[in-house]
């Protein structure tokens, strides 16, 4: 191959990937999952990750209104892995007790709105679970065992016996 058709490859390469999410430019601040997914389809292409029947019975049986918030970047690897397998994971306990609002930071991981700092938001992910508007505990970056089991070791106050 000769070095000019080698450098029109790479050029075009460059520009098929800035038309991809990159191009978009990163979102900062509340984001429904059907827009985030709809603008930066790495979100939507994740394989989900099933929970364990347990945990999975668990958060079935939660009665008390949780609320997650996601803190999270459109920038961010470890967004991409970790916000699909929450939603996945919600979506497969279909509880109505449990909602995710996910909320998007910029790359020094502040926002307009000062929600980084109010929540004390290092690191991306970060999921904040609220009960009665108070958090009860967070999920950093990664799960420690699996989101499933994570979250259901926060919620074990309100789980059913």
């Amino acid at each position: 191959m000769n070095k000019t058709l080698k450098f029109a490859l790479v050029i075009f390469a460059g520009l098929i990937a800035a038309c991809t999410g990159a191009a978009r430019g990163d979102h900062e601040g509340w984001i429904s999952p059907a827009d985030l997914q709809a603008g930066w389809p790495g979100f939507r292409d994740q394989l989900p990750v099933p929970a364990g029947s347990e945990a999975l019975a668990n958060l079935q049986a939660i009665e008390q209104d949780v609320e997650i918030v996601a803190f999270f970047g459109t920038w961010c690897h470890d967004s991409y892995r970790e916000i699909p397998r929450m939603l996945y994971l919600l979506e497969e306990a279909g509880n109505a007790h449990l909602s995710l609002r996910l909320y998007a930071l910029n790359q020094q991981k502040q926002d307009a709105e000062g929600l980084a700092g109010e929540f004390a938001i290092e690191r991306t992910p970060t999921f904040v679970v609220r009960i009665d508007d108070q958090e009860v505990g967070r999920i950093v970056e990664s799960p420690r065992d699996s989101l499933a089991r994570d979250l259901v070791a926060i919620l074990q106050p309100v789980l059913k016996e």
